[in-house]
């Protein structure tokens, strides 16, 4: 069987590049090597019917740019692929708190390399939402996870981050002990005044009571007496039970 031949100075020569295959009656045998009459290079003989794989040079331009230089050999089929930067995100603190209608300070965000495209949520909207510049607004009562994420692209790896936000209500404040005169008052109060159900009267000085039902009743309060369960309607006492210093109780009504 006839021998056949090919050359292997790929880059460099036209019939290795266009994978020529050489016959032997084609060519010169020169101190028993045979030569591409092309390069001049010595031939490879073909011993097998087999996939024949050509190392191709590449420069790439713009490694120079990104600080990466040349990609050196790749065989086709067999790639060598460079590996996305490493992203780094991380806030400021694991965990944080705030309560609803107060001033808060939030963690803070760092992210490197700087100016990656950060996408920013709530995994509870109903208690706290963030928005796309990274503001945080607690709604409602509870606990949330606040996360940034960077999807990844070509040149930097995808990373996330996030914190645990406590959001506490708001605090109910009492208002102040409206002065009757006799007494100080804690309830529900309608325009400065007492009004509604379940208020509280501490006696402070002796006060006399007008039931007012018409039988000329009346009862003696002292410093120590309480009036529980009041019932006030616009600043006028119409109810309440008397806890006498001395431990007895007497349920009033006025007006009845």
């Amino acid at each position: 069987m006839e021998k056949e031949f090919k050359c292997v100075n790929y880059a460099n020569c036209k019939n290795a590049d266009a994978e020529l295959i050489l016959k032997e009656h084609e060519l010169e045998e020169t101190d028993g090597k045979y030569l591409c009459p092309v390069c001049g290079r010595e031939l490879e003989e073909i011993t097998k019917k087999q996939p024949t794989w050509k190392p191709v040079a590449i420069i790439c331009a713009a490694a120079a740019i990104i600080g990466g230089g040349a990609f050196g050999l790749i065989k086709a089929g067999v790639f060598e692929t460079k590996s996305p930067a490493p992203t780094i995100i991380g806030w400021s603190s694991p965990e944080a708190s705030c309560t609803l209608g107060k001033e808060a300070k939030f963690p803070t965000l760092a992210v490197s390399p700087e100016g990656l495209e950060i996408e920013f949520s709530s995994s509870d909207e109903s208690v706290a939402q963030i928005s796309q510049d990274g503001v945080v607004t607690p709604v409602a009562k509870g606990e949330t996870t606040i996360s940034a994420t960077f999807a990844g692209s070509k040149k930097q790896s995808p990373a996330s981050a996030s914190y645990k936000l406590t959001v506490a209500a708001k605090p109910v404040v009492d208002d102040p002990p409206i002065e009757l005169g006799w007494g100080r008052y804690k309830g529900p109060i309608k325009n400065r005044r007492p009004h509604g159900i379940q208020g509280v009267v501490e006696v402070t000085q002796y006060h006399t009571i007008d039931l007012k039902n018409g039988r000329n009743e009346y009862k003696r309060v002292r410093p120590g007496d309480q009036i529980v369960n009041c019932k006030f309607v616009n600043g006028s006492l119409v109810y309440g039970v008397i806890k006498y210093y001395t431990g007895e109780q007497e349920v009033i009504n006025i007006g009845i």
